[in-house]
């Protein structure tokens, strides 16, 4: 489990019976802190002590994670996990933020959501989803949105995916390097809740992801470089033993 404590500067790595293994130093802000979420048990409860519980739909069942402890894995069907407003109530319009998570994607095809939150109108999608071709990933903001090829995404296995925008640009991080970057005006709306898992499946090109997802970060804050590779290498392979 990866820990991420409000009241000081580090991240505490623990192996699955709760001892610190490893606690690194890091550039993230914990005072903008939003979410966070490690599914263990299967639950989507939110552990940085906002409150912001989360829903899990559709029967989405539980699986090994990225870090040996439980990971949600998603049918590609109908399985979700919903979060209230709150979660987003300091991340709409222009406002700077950053949504990191590991995901193990299966399917690239029908247009699945890691995910997402907003309108679906001009500007007001925030969200990240495949979409239909091997290794590619769209960040959605719906009419300015831009495709994505990440070499090896496709393998099966884990990989960290982030997406942060500081108010005039977004940047996109694939395993802890940042693999696109582009100038929008966003004004991201408050229709659509945080889901994980799904991007709007009533639309002719959306759907439901077929594949795992864990280890979810949310700030109102656009986390640096520094700070992604942090949370990254938290997880990475050197970084625990199974």
């Amino acid at each position: 489990v990866l820990s991420a404590s409000p009241l000081d500067d580090t991240v505490a790595w623990y192996e699955n019976d709760g001892s610190t293994v490893t606690q690194l130093p890091t550039h993230v802000s914990y005072s903008t802190l939003v979410l966070h979420v490690d599914f263990d048990d299967g639950s989507a409860s939110d552990d940085s002590g906002n409150g912001y519980d989360g829903t899990v739909n559709g029967g989405a069942a539980t699986t090994t994670g990225r870090d040996g402890s439980d990971a949600l894995l998603f049918d590609g069907t109908d399985d979700y996990v919903e979060f209230p407003s709150g979660a987003t109530a300091d991340i709409l319009g222009s406002s700077a933020r950053t949504v990191c998570l590991w995901a193990s994607i299966d399917s690239f095809d029908g247009g699945g959501g890691l995910f997402d939150y907003g309108n679906y109108d001009s500007l007001k999608n925030f969200a990240l989803r495949v979409y239909d071709t091997d290794w590619t990933l769209r960040a959605n903001f719906w009419d300015d949105d831009t495709d994505v090829t990440l070499s090896g995404s496709n393998d099966g296995g884990w990989h960290h995916h982030c997406m942060t925008y500081d108010g005039s640009n977004w940047v996109m991080y694939f395993d802890g390097a940042q693999t696109a970057t582009s100038s929008v005006t966003l004004d991201t709306g408050s229709d659509v809740p945080l889901r994980f898992g799904s991007w709007n499946p009533v639309y002719e090109y959306g759907g439901y992801l077929s594949g795992s997802i864990d280890e979810v970060y949310v700030y109102s804050s656009a986390l640096d470089a520094a700070s992604i590779q942090v949370l990254y290498d938290a997880v990475a392979p050197e970084s625990f033993s199974e």
